[in-house]
């Protein structure tokens, strides 16, 4: 009777232990699992980032998941889901998507409520890129008042090879048109021309194209 009983606790102990070691586990793995906060590769974008072409966006409509999901950015900078085609998302913040989505799904849904998250930011809406005849070709990061001299500037200068007054900016437009500037870069670098100093969007690509002797 005496060893049954020793048996019976020392069983008891040794499930008590394993019980706790299990819901130690849990909230381990779940911590493990969990992205960390201060890990760049996944942190979130700034509430004021800009969609841009190539974004994943998970974009939730309250009451309707099956309307839900994560989308890509097209490269024209547009957008469909179920109820809205081609809605132009590049240039926005998630928060002005999410107002311009509920009006769009107004004509369909009531009162309808949707949440924009950017879950995969690539990031180009918030940069320059500068191609071409440019000593060092690279996307500069845009800031506000940033200028076309500026980020040839940030890119190294032009090339002996360059034809300067063939560069071009192309940009899409909040209609989600692609708009093509031309930008005459000798008469502004060495006429001092300052009209030919076109002010740059967030976005934009300067190509510079090699001249022809």
């Amino acid at each position: 009777m005496r060893m049954a009983a020793v048996c019976g606790v020392l069983a008891a102990l040794a499930l008590l232990a394993l019980c706790k070691s299990a819901g130690a586990a849990e909230p381990a793995a779940a911590a493990a699992a969990a992205p960390s906060q201060n890990d760049p590769a996944h942190a979130a974008p700034p509430a004021d980032y800009l969609i841009g072409p190539g974004d994943g966006l998970s974009i939730f409509i309250y009451g309707f998941p099956e309307h839900s999901g994560t989308y890509t950015v097209r490269p024209d900078g547009k957008l469909t889901i179920p109820m809205v085609e081609d809605m132009v998302v590049v240039g926005k913040t998630s928060t002005q998507l999410a107002r311009d989505f509920e009006q769009a799904l107004a004509d369909y849904l009531k009162a309808p409520k949707v949440n924009v998250i950017v879950v995969s930011a690539t990031n180009f809406i918030g940069q320059v890129r500068v191609f071409g005849q440019v000593r060092s070709p690279k996307s500069v990061p845009f800031r506000q008042g940033m200028t076309a001299l500026d980020a040839i500037e940030g890119a190294g200068g032009l090339t002996d090879a360059a034809s300067p007054n063939k560069a071009t900016i192309t940009r899409t437009n909040a209609q989600g048109q692609e708009v093509h500037i031309k930008l005459k870069l000798k008469d502004l670098l060495y006429k001092g021309r300052q009209a030919e100093n076109v002010p740059l969007q967030a976005g934009d690509f300067i190509f510079v194209p090699q001249t022809w002797f």
